[in-house]
């Protein structure tokens, strides 16, 4: 499948009911292929972004309702960046991310409590911004 079918069957989960439908039905959404518009909150390992700390290969980014408006509507998604060639990814980029949904995790707050986020396996990126 090329890039561009692929991208046309993914499902767009930017809105807070498609977020929310995410993880109370996280087991049976896996594989699905989803879309995300999202400005990144951080890059790196081992960064607290959003509030929340992250380890290993995950990026965060919160969601957004209408990026060239500027519109954010708070939702928290982590991702596994697995592109296999692209520019890199940098904190405040507008983007929308195409990839499997791969289930939720759970990730410990700065305040100390927990926050279960999505997670999706990233094939593509579109750059609105960078």
């Amino acid at each position: 499948m090329d890039e561009e079918e692929f991208k046309s069957l993914c499902k767009n989960v930017s809105g807070s009911d498609s977020y929310r439908n995410l993880i109370r039905n996280s087991d049976s959404l896996k594989g699905t292929k989803v879309c995300a518009d999202l400005k990144i909150e951080n890059t790196n390992l081992g960064e607290t972004a959003m509030g929340m700390s992250f380890s290993g290969n995950m990026v965060v980014g919160i969601t957004c309702s209408n990026p060239s408006m500027n519109i954010w509507l708070g939702d928290r998604f982590a991702f596994n960046d697995e592109r296999r060639a692209g520019p890199k990814l940098l904190v405040g980029d507008v983007v929308r991310v195409y990839g499997y949904f791969s289930g939720t995790e759970v990730f410990t707050t700065t305040g100390g409590g927990n926050v279960e986020a999505p997670v999706l396996d990233i094939r593509y990126i579109d750059f609105y911004s960078q």
